[in-house]
């Protein structure tokens, strides 16, 4: 299959006079400087004496009537393009356009490589160069031959694809043995566009190279070259020329660091003729610098169309995302939280609001257990304590007075921090605290059944008077070695209950609500008047 010579293009706007405007196809030449992603407006001159720019022009260009950049508008043949355009160049014009002499298709201008001597002239061209076709030319050489002045624009916005936020390119060349005289330019290029490439690959750009001589799927290219999201660079070779090309392949706005700086491009948002929103007083504008020129685009904060920008109150649209209290401010906002809390964030953008540790000094100035809670110290008291008016300080509870505890006949209120419990529970004379419930007091008689003493009907004089002193002595000691028995077993009881009713430490039972009442006991003597202390509970506010 026969391959097919890629032309690159850029579009030739005519923009005076009207009998002749519209938009015409240019080829872009091999060499010069094409201005991808860019334009340019100029007015065309041609040259009555050096039609052909084969010559070298004796003055240089004086600047036309409307004060636009001049460019050359010149015939083909006579001599190399190149040399047209290096002659255009030496004269100070700002372009060159070449209409073809003959009726065909466009082609790509490039330099003779068998004639290196020429083909040097490339180095010090620096302008944009272009071949129209044959009808396009002629009739722009016919409309100043009439007189009139024709105003044209160079658009290379479109000439390179810049679909997304994305570059890959590729550089071709050919091997040692092939490449002659561009050899040397070739090698200077890798060396040159080293750095670049690098901050291309590490700022996640595509960045592949690769070697190849004639077709590529069936299209001749030009070697050396660059392809640039698949399309065939033109002109010259070196770095400033191939970063302005990649530059122009990002979408706008998406180019790197490195092509707006000041050797690529110039910032278009520094120059007067920009028409994008700005406030002087607060050093805000709404211009966006761009590889390409420059966009109007509202800053972080403010909402509009860039020419007119205003102030958004996120906190009244509810878009701040503060846990707390948002506070607007021009082109921004800031989060704050209640007493208590810590800020996260929130700086011109959400603020999360977590509680402080409120206990972690001096204990929340609690009295009793304390705890942090949505930002504040809780202090809460032990068995038989509850809090004071101020919340910090704990007070005894009367259990007697308020009718708290479960004593069958007397009531003895106690201070917890003092005596370790709050309350005890006592008997009248006679009787003595039940056993297995030590809040209720049973007759002593009773109380010492259950601890299996009996006794006869008859009372206890009327039995020491029938018996004789001999049966008293007997009974004597044979009460106390029952005594001595029933406190054994007494002890051991009491020790199985304190074992199972131990009363709960406050730091365990610190968030229990209601009053617990839970027995534990003191050893208590056969004496009719036992006390015995009941269990500690909680009283928490």
């Amino acid at each position: 299959m026969a391959g097919e010579w890629i032309v690159e293009t850029h579009s030739l706007v005519i923009r005076a006079p009207a009998t002749i405007a519209g938009v015409e196809d240019a080829a872009i030449g091999d060499f010069g400087v094409p201005m991808y992603g860019a334009s340019m407006l100029g007015e065309l001159v041609r040259s009555t004496d050096n039609s052909l720019a084969c010559e070298q022009f004796q003055n240089v260009v004086v600047q036309p009537v409307h004060g636009l950049p001049p460019v050359l508008l010149a015939e083909r043949g006579g001599c190399y393009f190149i040399e047209k355009a290096y002659n255009a160049e030496k004269a100070g014009f700002k372009g060159i356009l070449i209409y073809d002499n003959t009726v065909e298709r466009l082609l790509t201008m490039a330099a003779p490589e068998d004639r290196p001597e020429i083909a040097k002239l490339a180095n010090d061209i620096n302008i944009p160069t272009a071949l129209l076709t044959q009808a396009t030319g002629q009739k722009l050489a016919d409309t100043l031959k009439n007189g009139d002045s024709v105003v044209v624009e160079l658009d290379f916005k479109e000439s390179m694809a810049h679909p997304d936020d994305r570059v890959e390119w590729e550089f071709w060349t050919s091997s040692n043995d092939a490449c002659g005289s561009s050899c040397d330019r070739q090698s200077c290029f890798k060396l040159d566009f080293a750095e670049t490439a690098i901050d291309l690959e590490q700022a996640e750009y595509d960045a592949q190279g690769t070697e190849s001589i004639g077709e590529a799927a069936g299209r001749v290219v030009l070697l050396p070259t660059v392809i640039i999201n698949n399309k065939q660079y033109r002109g010259r070779l070196d770095s400033v020329s191939i970063t302005k090309a990649l530059c122009a392949g990002f979408d706008e706005t998406t180019e790197p660091e490195v092509c707006l700086t000041g050797n690529i491009q110039e910032n278009n948002c520094a120059v007067d003729s920009q028409t994008c929103w700005s406030d002087d007083s607060m050093h805000l504008d709404a211009c966006v610098d761009t590889y390409r020129g420059y966009v109007c685009k509202c800053p972080d904060g403010w909402r509009g169309n860039g020419q007119q920008c205003s102030d958004i109150n996120e906190c009244l649209e509810g878009t701040a995302g503060c846990d707390h209290t948002c506070i607007n401010e021009i082109g921004s906002y800031h989060c704050e939280c209640d007493e208590g809390f810590n800020l996260f964030g929130g700086q011109g953008t959400p603020g999360f609001c977590y509680p402080k540790d409120m206990c972690g000094k001096d204990n929340g100035g609690c009295e009793g257990p304390c705890y942090s809670a949505n930002g504040t110290s809780v202090c809460s008291c032990g068995a038989g304590l509850r809090l004071a008016d101020n919340g910090k300080t704990c007070v005894d509870i009367d259990e007697c007075a308020e009718h708290l505890a479960d004593c069958t006949q007397q009531c003895n209120n106690k201070d917890p921090r003092k005596s370790g419990v709050p309350y005890s529970c006592s008997c009248d004379l006679g009787f003595s605290l039940n056993l297995e419930d030590r809040h209720q007091c049973v007759k002593t008689s009773e109380f010492l059944s259950q601890m299996g003493v009996s006794f006869k009907a008859a009372s206890w004089w009327s039995l020491a008077a029938a018996s004789g002193a001999a049966a008293v002595l007997a009974i004597l000691a044979g009460y106390a070695i029952q005594r001595f028995r029933i406190r054994q077993e007494m002890h051991e009881e009491i020790h199985e209950i304190m074992r199972q009713y131990m009363p709960l430490s406050s730091a365990e039972d610190a968030h229990v609500s209601e009053t617990h009442k839970i027995a534990s006991f003191k050893p208590a003597s056969l004496s009719p008047n036992r006390e015995t202390f009941v269990g500690q509970g909680e009283n928490q506010a």
